[in-house]
């Protein structure tokens, strides 16, 4: 009789605690959010440095917008392979939106890496650097 107080006691406790639980998840998911949005704010700044570097160069910036479509589109594509299902909110969990936000952070730290080639250029004039600027 007692361990089924006890059950019972343990399944209340558990389910008071359960708002608690959500509600953390969401702050949580909340700041990884912000993260991205500002390594978003980072990465358009370091788009637009090199729209203003490469101003003469308009062969590079036509060449450079496409890249920024594509990587667009690729990121959109990622993210429906990482996560296909239609109802993704029952299908992956109250998790969901932080996932997806853990992984917009991996691509934005990705893109950013390969952005700013652009932006501090290179010393080595004979290794490849393709469009990043000799210094």
């Amino acid at each position: 009789m007692m361990s089924a107080q006890l059950q019972v006691a343990g399944v209340c406790l558990v389910l008071a605690l359960l708002p608690a639980c959500t509600q953390s998840q969401k702050i949580g998911a909340d700041e990884i959010c912000d993260d991205y949005r500002t390594l978003r704010l980072q990465q358009d700044s370091l788009t637009q440095e090199i729209f203003h570097i490469y101003s003469s160069d308009p062969l590079f910036l036509q060449k450079f917008a496409q890249s920024r479509e594509a990587w667009e589109q690729f990121c959109e594509s990622h993210l429906s392979m990482k996560f296909p299902r239609p109802d993704k909110q029952y299908t992956y969990g109250s998790n969901y939106p932080m996932c997806v936000c853990l992984e917009r952070i991996y691509l934005a730290e990705l893109r950013i890496s390969q952005l700013n080639a652009w932006v501090q250029g290179t010393a080595q004039k004979g290794t490849c650097p393709g469009s990043v600027l000799v210094e």
